[in-house]
């Protein structure tokens, strides 16, 4: 059983070659990088070099908290699920850095094949300011704006729509809302 390491990236080019280093055969790596990243000419050759990657993306241009980032995400599951070998997904950043060696971690997860790390719970959720609803009952524009460049505009925009009682009109049909972390590891049949 192989490990499928599904990877979103936009900056650290450097590091993301570290990275894709670290995992041996017993892994494959997928990437996706931000279509719209500055990166330089030969990092994009020298990931593709490393015996580990099976695939180099540029597929979306990704906004923090936009639907393309999910969009990315689903492609490197798509891509990954190719793979008859692949056992077990574990979507990470280009930012991360594994704790454990190799050799733990195929352990662990041979060990524990039958349980999916996906955090969870229902919204409205305490943990998140609004319960997290804010996000599905205004309009956002995180696929217009670089959130990490515009957060004060798309607030703005918030701002405006609950002052002027401007909301989405929910469907009484839909079904319980979940929200978690964006990260997780799952098995194939999940």
């Amino acid at each position: 059983m192989k490990q499928g390491i599904l990877i979103t990236a936009y900056k650290d080019f450097h590091q993301l070659i570290k990275l894709a280093t670290f995992f041996d055969e017993r892994f494959s790596v997928y990437i996706h990088m931000d279509k719209k990243s500055d990166m330089p000419g030969d990092v994009e050759t020298q990931l593709k070099s490393i015996p580990s990657v099976a695939l180099v993306s540029r597929k979306y241009s990704v906004n923090w908290g936009g639907r393309n980032h999910l969009l990315s995400i689903l492609h490197l599951v798509e891509e990954s699920l190719k793979d008859p070998e692949i056992g077990y997904c574990h979507l990470i950043t280009g930012q991360d850095f594994p704790t454990r060696s190799n050799n733990e971690f195929v352990n662990f997860f041979q060990k524990h094949s039958e349980i999916e790390y996906l955090e969870h719970f229902t919204m409205p959720a305490a943990c998140w300011n609004h319960g997290g609803m804010d996000r599905i009952q205004y309009y956002n524009l995180y696929d217009l704006l670089n959130a990490k460049r515009s957060m004060k505009a798309i607030a703005r925009v918030k701002r405006l729509q609950v002052k002027l009682g401007i909301k989405r009109s929910l469907s009484t049909k839909l079904p319980p809302l979940y929200g978690g972390s964006t990260y997780w590891s799952l098995s194939r049949k999940a």
